[in-house]
């Protein structure tokens, strides 16, 4: 219905479309708590991180820019990966599926690794780019992995702490950094900004 097609989704809305909306956000990577079908203030954060993540209007209404981005995140149609020049320094092959072969990447993080790329002056390795649900399950990521989303790279550069490709990847903008110092590399993704130590 147009009516249907139409509703925004706010903080006190309640239905099956609010429950379909806290299910997208999970899927997304964006936490709304219990889907419940009740748009409370877990689900207000959600909606704002998923918002300013995505360079829409922060405002935790979920109105037809928000809905239809968040579609597009959501119905991620990975294909098989092809020897295609992505950007200057970066092919499509680096970022496939160890699994399957198949690809799913955000032009974003492709821009982001570039600069990464440019500032450092130096070659970056990609360990791994896309993951398809059974891989991500084999290597033991998370269940909402922004890799299984094509939002994600974990990468080596060498000759450079994985601390200081952090702190690289920091200045050029990149939301979530993961520093494997053991492990020896990176992970950064362009979800929303958070740190840790793996």
């Amino acid at each position: 219905m147009k009516g249907e097609k139409n509703l925004m989704l706010k903080m006190g809305s309640k239905g099956v479309k609010v429950t379909e909306l806290q299910s997208d956000l999970a899927k997304a990577g964006f936490n709304p708590g219990a889907a419940d079908g009740i748009f409370g203030p877990a689900t207000d954060r959600a909606v704002k991180a998923f918002q300013q993540a995505n360079g829409l209007v922060v405002d935790g209404i979920v109105g037809p820019a928000t809905q239809a981005k968040l579609t597009e995140r959501v119905n991620v149609k990975p294909r098989q990966a092809q020897n295609k020049q992505l950007s200057k320094n970066f092919n499509e092959r680096e970022f496939a599926c160890r699994h399957c072969g198949q690809i799913h990447i955000e032009p974003e993080l492709i821009n982001k690794l570039q600069a990464l790329r440019d500032a450092l002056s130096k070659p970056i390795t990609v360990t791994s780019g896309y993951r398809c649900p059974t891989h991500n399950k084999n290597v033991g990521g998370a269940s909402q992995s922004r890799h299984m989303q094509g939002q994600a790279a974990d990468i080596v550069v060498p000759g450079v702490s994985p601390a200081q490709v952090a702190r690289a990847a920091e200045r050029v903008g990149f939301g979530g950094i993961g520093i494997y110092a053991k492990q020896g590399f990176t992970h950064v993704d362009i979800g929303p900004r958070r740190r840790w130590n793996g």
